[in-house]
């Protein structure tokens, strides 16, 4: 709860404003899902004490569907980020997100228990109009792609990062 975020931005048609994020660092970097909600003149980055904070899009990677978001205020608690993977096939992981919306100010974000269920390469396509995705996936067992999860964290039971919440392919 302490190191996942609330991003709130742009929103049309059918695509929601907002999103979870990881913070990432202590100087107030966060990663998050590239989606339809950093496209607008203003995001914003509701922290976990309830402070909502203007924040830049510092870069993004569309083949990834990553974003990384800076605001202007420590973060003392911050995800480690791993170069090896941290959560095998059967590992219980929960997914911490702000799904549809439900935290808007110091609330807890919601949690879903899940197990993974495999660990393996993507490259994915819907429709002609979303964005690709290549890279490594952990498919899991629990109802993550909600409104608002995209950006979310995965976590072990002890709780190291294992991965992100992605958008729905």
């Amino acid at each position: 709860q302490q190191r996942t975020v609330k991003i709130y931005g742009a929103g049309i048609g059918r695509a929601s404003g907002y999103a979870s994020g990881l913070i990432v660092s202590p100087d107030g970097l966060i990663v998050t899902a590239y989606g339809v909600y950093l496209t607008g003149e203003r995001i914003r980055v509701g922290l976990p004490d309830g402070r909502l904070l203007e924040a830049q899009l510092v870069r993004r990677s569309v083949p990834l569907q990553l974003a990384l978001l800076k605001v202007e205020a420590p973060t003392p608690e911050y995800f480690e980020l791993s170069t090896s993977p941290v959560a095998q096939k059967g590992d219980w992981v929960l997914g911490v997100s702000n799904t549809f919306k439900v935290a808007e100010g110091q609330e807890p974000l919601s949690v879903n228990l899940g197990v993974v269920s495999l660990r393996t390469r993507l490259e994915a396509r819907l429709g002609v109009h979303d964005v690709d995705y290549q890279g490594e996936v952990i498919l899991i067992d629990a109802i993550t792609s909600n409104p608002g999860a995209p950006g979310g964290a995965v976590v072990t039971a002890d709780g190291r990062l294992a991965g992100m919440i992605g958008r729905i392919i």
